[in-house]
């Protein structure tokens, strides 16, 4: 698509931009997205963990919850 056929013109009158990408040839957003799940799992993980300490700390139970959330990451 050419440069002057991104910029038209609406039936409204208004001015639209238009831009296409592939999503199978380009990974920025798979990756995006991924990133961003992985920094919410390690929120709710250290939260969990927090939750855990001041609620007696035991070390089988901080590595109970670190083991679920691998699994759930890496296999989901």
């Amino acid at each position: 698509m050419d440069k002057s056929e991104r910029v038209t013109r609406g039936k409204d009158g208004k001015y639209r931009w238009l831009y296409e990408l592939s999503l199978y040839t380009n990974p920025t957003i798979l990756l995006l997205v991924t990133k961003i799940m992985a920094w919410v799992c390690v929120g709710i993980w250290g939260f969990l963990v927090l939750i855990e300490l001041f609620d007696g700390p035991t070390l089988k139970g901080i590595l109970d919850i670190t083991t679920t959330f691998i699994y759930i990451y890496c296999c989901s």
